[in-house]
């Protein structure tokens, strides 16, 4: 593979022509149905008909491996490029497919003549009906494979054999073919998206990528031309936004942004977002600041060269209104763009009397990156936003990818809209492939379906792109090119979304007619129920699983003609579900509806053993709630709220074990949503709830939950009876097809159990600072919950973090004093705010400060020079800053204290109590003795007080002695003359303070002992005595 141009492995990926291999040539070319005829895919095919037994085809027994290794490995992959590649064009692109391609019967009788009945000459009709139920027998067993993890295909998904075909080719593909991790992770992904929800590629898949792109870098690494490297670039790139898509349809967003940079780098892709004047109303009079993305290819003049080859004339300014070409709007009703490409998607106009088409940018040179003198660093001009240049459409590809994962990884908000628009104005600016183009209409009429100005043209954008995909506007080569490269949607999800957008309109019934034709039952249902008629819903539901009502017939009559071919009989896995939406529906049978669907799969089904671990839950039934819960997880892995219900029902069980078990539930929630504030916040309890437990008995339960992990590795269903001979058939089965996700219940593959809890021997101050973690990062996305901050108050508290207390303290107090305020009341009141003040953590907060000396210069402490080269460092006093304690802390509580609590709070005497404290720390007496004033005011010496208890008469008593004993003491000069009083009439107001409170109890309790007690305090405090 030394000579780049000469290598078919990786010609068919770039489209690059010149091949010697007649193969390579038709797969480029799009003759997939040539390709498949031909010698070396009838050596294959044979083996897949001769495993038909009495019309019924096993294909998980066909074994590609010995067939292929006798062609060449470049025929082997065109075969199941070919194989793919016409499946997607089937169910993803168009057009329609040659009709031996979707009858692959007749591949496999031409393959295998012997395999089948002989053809009789009299009877057409008869073969006809031999045929059609070879073709039936052949989708079921192709259906059958293709169900992954419980989860079905898609069951009206066109040739799905094609599929299957080229899965197990890839499969026996030898490992030296450095391409097949590629064609793999494609495979993987369009079967991923056939499935009814989304499940992980094997492992083994993903690690082969991992080797692949080593491989890429270290070839361009030692390419000795520009061109070359540059190819070894693109390659690089295409993989790499293969695999950002890969992850991110498993919820890896960070993983797939990370991707999608990293192709963006090796393509040579810049671009920016920034800010530039313009209009996008025809009656604004002032421009507006608007985010516009700035983006360049590497590859700019070979694209513009290849636009003025195809003689297709440049715009002379990309910011002229189309509608000044189209004539005058009629500003009802989106039409299409007369002046598009013809061999281009229909791009509809707005056609509205108010909205530009497309923004308007001034001419005036305005980059929102320059600094204060009016220079930047950036590479974009001004001509890039009037006027931008063409990109190459692996680059468009790189952006509508970044411009996904913003959507996914962002709340629902304008500001989201408008980033993604960003992105998509700048890829529909030149129209390059049809594919790349589809894709930026179609997210342009997602971010529009929710403005009342653009919702018409959104339906109807979405409308033509679906009527344009069975035409040959644009041939299948161009279709296909960039198809991996892209999350363009099947037929059948088009369908769906464009229902979806009337249901979304009110239009109920237009809806529900989309979706009784592509067969999608639990969103029939939901549409009966929206129309009032749940029990319609369940009369589908009834119908279909006793057979008086074949999904067929939901097709329209008019529209038979491949649909007579489609497979009739549910499947075990459809009925599973079919079931799983009864049992939605018939609450009071719910329980005996989804253990129907778990049998009727043949214990595969996670929808129906999710069902009834939430049915059990809710019954408090944990013991069978965990059962069901494992059992769903083993099947499928990747549902994070099955781990957090998992991780709830161990909670339940209040035991350390359950504990233990919980936690790592919840890490496995945080390892698949790494924004789940919810999990994150369960994992931190169940953290506080070990620390608690003592060090001996924690490591006991960390020891045998280790040794567990270790033996258990059988049996990953703790609890779970064990398997009959059924079972174990099936569980062989499962093995045999080999296609689970590589990921078993108490597989962590972080080594969590390690590194946190397991075998580590760690203490309880330890588990605490974890949770002290997790809080923090449940804090990231849920920064407006008072109860997550109040958490991470008193953990940080716990564990000596002084700092991150004050600061969750400040928050408590903000959220509370809006979320607590009664309708009607005043936000302003502070008994209302009072109750989010934990009075203990605030005393604890002032410990902190003031067991340090007062001073800062007693409170040096020594420091080690170690910038020193001596042999012995000299050592110098360094004031200690540590912002959790002492000096370091103070002006943090100070502000606390200033800004937050007392200006909002001014009925809490603990709260007077702990800043007196804080006060005379600092040697402020006068302040700190007003403190302990208003801390008297507010509590015993209130009006509102109700001093009719002898208890509280005793404890007012107490408060009051210890009051003017500080008074006292503080208040009259110090005998050594060292400072000045802090309160020159302190005998006047303590000798108030009491003759007040005597008077307010005298009635109730001049007879009470303590009585005694204020008479002498009174007499103490007398002006002959001062």
């Amino acid at each position: 593979m030394s000579s780049f141009d000469i290598s078919d492995e990786w010609g068919i990926i770039l489209g690059q022509e010149g091949s010697t291999n007649q193969l390579v040539a038709d797969v480029r070319e799009g003759k997939f149905l040539d390709v498949l005829r031909s010698p070396q895919a009838r050596q294959i095919l044979a083996l897949v008909a001769q495993q038909r037994q009495n019309e019924a085809f096993t294909l998980y027994k066909v074994h590609l491996e010995n067939a292929i290794s006798k062609i060449d490995s470049i025929d082997a992959l065109c075969i199941a490029v070919a194989a793919l590649h016409a499946f997607i064009q089937a169910n993803w692109t168009g057009p329609d497919l040659e009709e031996e391609l979707l009858k692959p019967i007749q591949l496999l009788r031409r393959a295998s003549p012997d395999s089948f009945p002989a053809r009789s000459m009299n009877d057409d009709e008869d073969q006809g009906n031999s045929d059609g139920k070879l073709e039936t027998a052949l989708r079921s067993a192709s259906l059958d494979y293709l169900t992954w993890a419980g989860e079905p295909a898609y069951h009206l998904c066109e040739s799905p054999f094609l599929l299957v075909l080229a899965l197990q080719t890839l499969n026996a593909l030898p490992s030296s073919l450095h391409s097949r991790a590629l064609w793999r992770l494609r495979a993987s992904s369009i079967y991923s998206r056939v499935l009814d929800n989304p499940v992980a590629p094997p492992e083994d898949v993903i690690e082969e990528v991992r080797v692949l792109k080593e491989y890429l870098t270290t070839q361009r690494d030692a390419s000795k031309d520009s061109e070359e490297a540059q190819r070894w670039n693109k390659l690089l790139a295409i993989t790499l936004i293969d695999e950002g898509l890969t992850v991110q349809r498993s919820g890896k967003d960070r993983e797939a942004n990370e991707r999608f940079l990293e192709a963006a780098r090796a393509d040579g892709l810049q671009y920016e977002i920034t800010g530039a004047l313009g209009k996008r109303t025809k009656f604004q009079k002032e421009d507006k600041t608007i985010l516009v993305l700035l983006a360049k290819s590497v590859r700019e003049d070979e694209a513009e060269k290849k636009e003025a080859e195809d003689g297709v004339e440049e715009e002379e300014a990309y910011d002229a209104d189309p509608i000044e070409l189209n004539g005058t709007p009629s500003g009802w009703k989106a039409t299409a763009d007369t002046n598009s490409a013809t061999n281009m998607p229909s791009e509809m106009l707005h056609n509205d009397d108010t909205l530009l088409e497309r923004t308007r940018f001034t001419s005036t040179t305005n980059n929102a990156n320059a600094d204060s003198n009016g220079t930047t660093n950036s590479v974009f001009t001004q001509d890039d936003i009037t006027n931008p240049s063409i990109l190459d459409p692996l680059d468009s590809c790189i952006l509508l990818g970044l411009c996904l994962n913003i959507h996914n990884a962002s709340p629902e908000n304008g500001l989201t809209a408008s980033q993604m628009s960003a992105f998509v104005q700048r890829v529909l600016a030149h129209a390059r492939n049809w594919s790349v183009h589809t894709m930026g209409l179609l997210l342009r009429s997602r971010l529009e379906a929710d403005r009342t100005r653009t919702v018409q043209r959104s339906t109807l954008q979405l409308q033509a792109l679906l009527d344009q995909m069975p035409t040959s506007d644009s041939s299948v080569v161009e279709r296909l090119q960039l198809v991996h490269e892209l999350e363009l949607p099947s037929k059948w999800e088009m369908q769906a979304e464009l229902a979806r957008r009337y249901a979304a309109l009110g239009v109920l019934r237009s809806a529900l007619e989309i979706f009784e034709r592509v067969e999608l039952w639990q969103e029939v249902v939901q549409c009966w129920g929206a129309l009032g008629r749940q029990d319609k819903g369940i009369e589908v539901l009834r119908d279909l699983l006793q057979g008086t009502k074949d999904e067929s017939d939901h097709v329209i009559s008019a529209k038979k003609d491949r649909s007579q071919h489609v497979q009739v009989q549910l499947n075990s896995a459809r009925q599973a579900k079919l079931w799983c939406l009864l049992g939605d529906l018939e609450v009071e049978k719910a329980t005996e509806h989804y253990t129907q669907a778990w049998n009727v799969s043949s214990k595969r089904s996670a929808r129906a053993a999710r069902s009834l671990g939430a049915v059990a839950f809710a019954a408090s039934d944990f013991a069978k709630a965990t059962t069901w819960l494992r059992r769903a997880l083993k099947i499928q892995p990747l549902y994070a709220r099955t781990w957090f219900t998992l991780g709830c029902v161990y909670m339940r069980l209040d035991t350390i074990a359950g504990y233990i078990e919980a936690a790592r539930c919840f890490r496995r929630c945080t390892a698949l949503d790494d924004e789940d504030a919810e999990s994150w916040n369960n994992l931190a309890s169940c953290y506080l709830r070990l620390s608690q437990q003592s060090e001996g008995v924690l490591r006991e339960a960390q020891m045998a939950e280790h040794a567990d992990a270790v033996t258990d590795q059988r049996a990953v269903l703790s609890g779970i009876e064990e398997e009959d001979e059924d079972d174990r058939s099936q569980s062989d089965s499962d093995s045999l097809h080999s296609r689970d996700s590589g990921v078993a219940v108490q597989s962590d593959t972080e080594s969590e159990a390690e590194t946190e809890m397991g075998g580590s021997g760690q203490g309880a101050f330890d588990v605490k600072l974890l949770a002290h973690r997790a809080l923090g990062k449940s804090l990231r996305f849920a920064h407006d919950d008072w109860r997550v901050w109040n958490n991470y108050m008193i953990v940080s508290v716990d564990c000596g973090l002084m700092a991150d207390a004050v600061r969750s303290l400040v928050r408590v107090v903000e959220l509370r004093s809006v979320s607590r305020v009664l309708p009607g009341s005043d936000p302003t009141s502070s008994s209302s705010i009072a109750e989010s003040v934990d009075i203990a953590v605030v005393n604890r907060i002032v410990d902190a400060v003031i067991r340090a000396p007062s001073s800062e210069q007693d409170a040096l402490v020594e420091h080690e020079d170690t910038s020193s080269t001596n042999v012995q460092a000299p050592v110098s006093k360094q004031a200690n800053h540590n912002p959790n304690e002492g000096h370091g802390l103070w002006p943090t509580v100070r502000s606390l204290f200033e800004n937050t609590l007392l200006p909002k709070i001014s009925d809490m005497p603990d709260l007077w109590r702990a800043y007196a404290r804080l006060l005379f720390w600092r040697g402020r007496l006068r302040s700190a003795l007003d403190a302990h004033l208003t801390a008297w005011r507010t509590s015993y010496g209130a009006e509102g007080c109700d001093l009719t208890s002898q208890t509280i008469f005793v404890q007012a008593v107490e408060a009051l002695t210890e009051l003017c004993e500080l008074l006292e003491n503080f208040g009259h000069p110090s005998p050594t003359a060292k400072r000045e009083p802090a309160m020159e009439n302190w005998q006047f107001r303590a000798r108030s303070l009491v003759r007040t409170f005597m008077g307010r109890t005298r009635d109730a309790f001049e007879s009470d002992p303590s009585w005694d007690r204020l008479q002498e305090l009174r007499d103490s405090l007398s002006p002959s005595r001062g």
